[in-house]
């Protein structure tokens, strides 16, 4: 009986013994798959932390770059403006300098009218010499007119050729703004899908 129990007991010694052997090595085995998940979710974590860094980077840049396109076409928009109240005043000047012009005409035609009559009345009335004195009188006031005519069509000219490059300039603000409009319109869609 004594043997037979100490068989007993070496089997029962032997099989707690294999037991614990199998469970260490369940232990173990769950360490080593625990550990490799953990490295792989590390892993994975140190890979969203660098995508989050370069999207923040990212971010940062194109909202620099949208508040700088803002303020191009605050630029634009700016000259934009100015140029169209420099055609506006161009055109006033325009405008004025036409009814002077139209005025001084008039009065020219009238004063032509008047020496002409002068000059005939003087026919009858005066000496030649008088006369004479009197026509070149009337020819120098003509000729001081007709001066002063030529000075404003001069005028006239020049601030067609100024009105005409104003509105080429603005035209070519207005196609910029455009363009500068349809990037600024793509590049914030483009920032927001990307966020």
């Amino acid at each position: 009986l004594e043997d037979r129990f100490h068989d007993l007991e070496g089997q029962q010694t032997l099989k707690a013994h294999s037991e614990q052997q199998r469970y260490n090595e369940y232990i173990n085995q769950k360490d080593r798959t625990f550990l490799q998940e953990k490295e792989v979710l590390q892993s994975r974590i140190n890979a969203i932390e660098t995508e989050l860094k370069q999207t923040h980077t990212v971010n940062g840049q194109m909202k620099k770059d949208v508040k700088e396109l803002k303020q191009k076409l605050d630029d634009v928009d700016f000259q934009l403006r100015d140029s169209q109240v420099r055609c506006n005043n161009l055109a006033d000047d325009n405008e004025k300098l036409l009814k002077q012009l139209r005025l001084q005409r008039e009065e020219l035609a009238a004063e032509k009218l008047t020496n002409a009559q002068l000059a005939e009345q003087l026919t009858y009335e005066a000496s030649s010499s008088q006369v004479g004195r009197t026509l070149s009188r009337t020819e120098s006031i003509i000729s001081k007119s007709e001066t002063r005519i030529e000075d404003l069509m001069a005028q006239i000219k020049q601030l067609k050729l100024e009105n005409e490059k104003l509105i080429s300039e603005n035209k070519e603000l207005q196609d910029r703004a455009v363009v500068a409009y349809a990037f600024d319109k793509k590049f914030i869609r483009d920032f927001f899908l990307r966020i």
